[in-house]
């Protein structure tokens, strides 16, 4: 696999409400991207992102799926994650594995539950965020009534930066807004202004001569990347399935526009300090990240049936290969590499070293758990944890018989490392 510098590598997530889309969106990625020699289908289990039985069969995501494509010489690692509220874990892990947020909504149903709980926790982390509107080839899509209740609801950040010459079966291109073409519709030159003050607004002496009238058209382009960074621009962006309209202007956007791994400088991490009464306390400090030294963080944890647990990590700064020393500051404990490997679905590709803005993961690693702060031991500051939501729902499991008591065991510590949401009580 090619190396890419952090400057060149884009980590996305695909998060909003079930049924949006997002899992067809992400297959139609990997075609764009040459990752597939065809566009993977949820409807006839042939998706590279939802591989499991359970979600092969119930047509849905349920675990975190990690793939990753190229567009334009830069490298896309693309998360896909569940839509339903029981599996907001997988969102979480998503969210410290990014820079970038881009939250499926359908065109027909508009904005749902888990689109404000997605909006809220990227928004939250300060995550660069963008929208696309799917199913734009479906009878009944109202693009127009989506896109006053996503500015309504978000903010007029919210701009649409394409919009199609149709909505339904009739759709057949998406025309820029900020580049407006011959034949564009109205709907395009409506929503150009706030798509320029939103870009503007990150420039202070950009925005003051627009203000005072001066054409500034030919500059706009250069401030995209930064209002989108900044939160000031949450490009909405357009996609049907039908003949995969909208792929490529999107694929565009993210490499053109979208933050890369290099954006991320500083980290959030817990160090320990005394108090104004001498006492030992715990803060939370934000601290700036050194390019030659190796830190990374475990967003997931899996256990594969062949190479047993697999610790899931970003690098956020640094290199490491296989063999290499490592030390947990988070628990103290320090270990060795054995082989490395990307996620791609349900495979995993050796690797024979990895760099700062990749997704890797371990292989037999024993004593790793999600948020564990991994290092080459001269970082000695444990990375802020994942902050997880509250469990809602509680089960009781009897085991029929007294050999079922151990099958149920080796199943519920698999899930107890797997899902950080999950609790576990003993009732004798």
């Amino acid at each position: 696999m090619a190396k890419f510098k952090p400057e060149d590598i884009r980590n996305v997530v695909i998060a909003g409400h079930g049924g949006t889309g997002k899992t067809t969106l992400v297959d139609e990625m990997l075609f764009a991207g040459k990752a597939n020699n065809r566009i993977g289908s949820v409807k006839d289990g042939s998706s590279l992102a939802d591989t499991a039985e359970d979600e092969i069969e119930g047509k849905a995501s349920i675990d975190l799926s990690v793939l990753h494509c190229s567009h334009k010489g830069k490298l896309l690692h693309v998360l896909d994650t569940p839509g339903r509220s029981d599996f907001l874990a997988q969102y979480v892990m998503g969210l410290a594995a990014c820079e970038t947020v881009m939250i499926a909504v359908d065109a027909y149903t508009g904005i749902q539950v888990n689109t404000r709980k997605a909006w809220k926790m990227s928004r939250a982390q300060g995550k660069a965020t963008a929208i696309v509107i799917t199913k734009l080839d479906t009878e009944n899509a109202d693009l127009e009534k989506v896109l006053a209740a996503l500015q309504k609801e978000f903010g007029k950040e919210c701009v649409p930066f394409f919009v199609p010459d149709a909505v339904g079966p009739s759709i057949s291109q998406v025309y820029s807004v900020l580049d407006l073409e011959d034949g564009a519709p109205a709907l395009a030159t409506r929503y150009r202004e706030g798509l320029v003050e939103s870009i503007v607004e990150t420039d202070e002496e950009l925005m003051m001569r627009y203000l005072e009238g001066e054409d500034v058209s030919g500059e706009l382009k250069r401030h995209v990347a930064d209002a989108i960074a900044a939160g000031s621009l949450v490009p909405v962006l357009m996609f049907a399935q039908k003949g995969s309209i909208g792929m490529t202007q999107l694929m565009d956007t993210v490499v053109d526009y979208f933050p890369s791994a290099a954006s991320v400088k500083e980290v959030t991490v817990l160090s320990k300090e005394k108090n104004e009464e001498g006492e030992e306390v715990t803060v939370e400090k934000v601290v700036a990240l050194d390019p030659n030294t190796f830190v990374a963080q475990v967003v997931k944890m899996v256990v594969d049936d062949h190479k047993g647990k697999m610790a899931l990590m970003r690098v956020l700064s640094g290199q490491a290969v296989p063999g290499a020393s490592f030390t947990n500051v988070s628990r103290e404990t320090s270990g060795k590499f054995g082989k490395l490997f990307k996620f791609f679905g349900a495979k995993q590709e050796e690797v024979d070293s990895v760099g700062a803005g990749e997704l890797f993961a371990a292989a037999k690693v024993e004593g790793l758990f999600v948020s564990d702060t991994i290092t080459d031991g001269t970082w000695e500051q444990p990375l802020k944890r994942l902050e997880f939501p509250v469990p809602m729902v509680a089960f009781a499991i009897t085991p029929k018989t007294r050999a079922d008591e151990g099958r149920i065991s080796l199943i519920i510590q698999r899930f107890q490392l797997e899902d950080p949401t999950f609790r576990m009580e003993l009732d004798c």
